[in-house]
C-alpha cells in the first residue's frame, strides 16, 4: 500500500468515524477489514469490534476480533467462523461499516439484506462508495505508480446513486447522504427502524449534510474537469526525467542522497538550504519519481488558486479555466 492509498483510506475513515462511534456496550462489525485500521480506531469506545474479510488472518486481541470469511453478496458462501444471523457472540450488531466495499460486491441487494439481519433495531450501517467515474482516475494513478489500486479488477461499475434505493428496499431508513473527497466519493448512513411505525416512514426524506452555503463550492463538472487536467498533466510528463546540468543540480542531488543531515561534513555537504534536498529525499522514500513529486506540488498550487477564486465568488467554469491555464502552461512542460 502506497502513501496515497493510505491517505485516501484515512480520509474515508475520518469521514465515517463520527457515524460509527456509539455507546460503550455496542458491538461494531467492519466488513472488508483487511488492515484493521477502522477496528483499531473504534475499539476503545465499544464493547466489541468484529472484522470480516476473505483475506484476513483470524486474530483476537482485546475487544478486537477478526474473522476470515465473507458476507452474502460479497461471495457465494456464508460467513465462516461463527458469524451468523445474530452476529458473532449471539447478539446483533449496533453498527456495520462498509468502507470502499460496495463497489466490489456483485450482489448488493443480498448484502443489504444480510446487514439488515445482522443489525439490532435502531442500528446503523455506514457506507462509503465512490462514483464509477473514479475508476478511470484510479487506473491512471495506478499506471503512474502513485497508488497500488487494490482490487480494481473487482469493481462492477456500481452506480453509487442506486445505494439508497437498494438499502431502503430491504427496510432501511436513509439518515445521511453526502459527498466528500472533492465530490468523488459518497457517504451513506442507513438505520434499521425500531418499530413498525418507523418502517411505514422508511422512505422519508433523508438528512442531507452539505457544506455551509457561505462557502461556494465548485460544481461536480468543474471538479471532474480539473481532475482530468491533473491526470493529463501527469501523463504528459510521466516519461520525463529530472536531469542534472549545472553545478547546483549536482550539489542538490549529492545533499539529498544523504538525507541532508546524513552527509559527511565537507565544503559542499551543507552548502544549500535543506528544503529542496529533503523534498527529493521524501520522494525517494515514498517511491515515486522526483518529476511526479514536483508536478504534484505545482498542481496543488494551481488547484489552491482555483479554489481561492471560487471562494471569492468566481464562477466554477472560470475557476476551472484558470486552473487549466496554470497547470498546462507550456513554459512548465
Amino acid at each position: 500500500m502506497r502513501w496515497l492509498d493510505r491517505f485516501l483510506r484515512d480520509w474515508r475513515i475520518r469521514t465515517a468515524l463520527p457515524h460509527v462511534r456509539t455507546h460503550p456496550a455496542a458491538r461494531v462489525l467492519d466488513i472488508g477489514c483487511l488492515d484493521r485500521t477502522l477496528l483499531q480506531a473504534v475499539s476503545p469506545g465499544v464493547a466489541e469490534a468484529v472484522g470480516v474479510d476473505p483475506l484476513a488472518e483470524p486474530t483476537e486481541l482485546g475487544n478486537i476480533r477478526v474473522l476470515r470469511g465473507v458476507v452474502p453478496g460479497i461471495d457465494t458462501g456464508p460467513v465462516t467462523n461463527g458469524l451468523g444471523a445474530h452476529g458473532a457472540g449471539g447478539r446483533p450488531f449496533d453498527r456495520i461499516t462498509l468502507l470502499a466495499v460496495l463497489e466490489h460486491v456483485p450482489d448488493a441487494p443480498a448484502l443489504a439484506r444480510a446487514c439488515f439481519e445482522l443489525l439490532t433495531p435502531g442500528g446503523r450501517v455506514v457506507i462509503t462508495v465512490p462514483d464509477p467515474k473514479v475508476d478511470l482516475i484510479l487506473s491512471a494513478l495506478t499506471r503512474l505508480r502513485l497508488i497500488d489500486g487494490m482490487s480494481l479488477e473487482e469493481h462492477h461499475g456500481f452506480e453509487s446513486r442506486s445505494t439508497p434505493a437498494i438499502f431502503e428496499a430491504v427496510g432501511f431508513r436513509t439518515v445521511v447522504a453526502e459527498r466528500f473527497q472533492l465530490g468523488l466519493n459518497n457517504l451513506f448512513v442507513f438505520e434499521r427502524p425500531v418499530s413498525e411505525h418507523d418502517c411505514a416512514v422508511v422512505s422519508a426524506p433523508p438528512i442531507i449534510r452539505t457544506q455551509s452555503v457561505l462557502i461556494p463550492r465548485l460544481s461536480s463538472l468543474a471538479v471532474m474537469f480539473m481532475a482530468g487536467i491533473v491526470l493529463l498533466r501527469l501523463v504528459l510528463v510521466s516519461q520525463q526525467e529530472v536531469a542534472t546540468f549545472s553545478a547546483d543540480d549536482v550539489t542538490y542531488t549529492y545533499i539529498a542522497s544523504g538525507g541532508y543531515w546524513g552527509n559527511t561534513y565537507t565544503t559542499y555537504g551543507f552548502s544549500r538550504q535543506p528544503g529542496y534536498p529533503l523534498f527529493m529525499t521524501l520522494c525517494t522514500m515514498l517511491g515515486f519519481p522526483l518529476r511526479i513529486g514536483i508536478e504534484l506540488v505545482g498542481l496543488a498550487a494551481a488547484w489552491a488558486c482555483g479554489m481561492g477564486l471560487r471562494r471569492l465568488g468566481v464562477a466554477s467554469i472560470l475557476c476551472a479555466a484558470a486552473f487549466s491555464l496554470i497547470a498546462l502552461h507550456p513554459q512548465t512542460m
